[in-house]
């Protein structure tokens, strides 16, 4: 069963929702992730492009991966909130900030990505981590 959600960017010039059965929910601690997240870890959620309707226009920044991958980071233009992460390796997925949305806790990390590369001070609650790949 489909779970529902909505959410904005900080200043509301973006919106969404959708229903989706996440194909992950993760934190990540890539340097990328911490660098646009603000902090120790990216957390987000996987969802297919077709699972999420978007108004508003939406930045992007595109830069390579240590695994050749594109990555893609789609945010608002006019407060900068980072909505979603693209991958070339998966072009009909997006990975949704998780805290965009308006009930966060709707969905439950249950994998570190990029684990060996956490800040010490960085806690996640995940004891599942997967190999060091985007």
């Amino acid at each position: 069963m489909k779970t529902s959600f909505q959410g904005s960017c900080l200043c509301g010039a973006v919106t969404f929702k959708g229903a989706t059965d996440p194909s992950f929910v993760s934190h990540c601690c890539c340097q990328d992730c911490r660098k646009t997240s603000g902090t120790g870890h990216s957390t987000d959620f996987g969802v297919t492009w077709d699972e999420i309707d978007i108004q508003g226009s939406l930045s992007k920044y595109s830069n390579h991966a240590d695994s050749g991958n594109i990555i893609t980071r789609h945010f608002c233009p006019v407060c900068g909130s980072k909505i979603a992460t693209t991958n070339s390796a998966y072009p009909n997925e997006a990975a949704i900030n998780i805290a965009t949305i308006e009930t966060p806790g709707t969905f439950q990390p249950d994998i570190v990505h990029h684990a060996s590369k956490r800040i010490s001070w960085d806690s996640v609650d995940c004891e599942k981590s997967d190999r060091d790949e985007a």
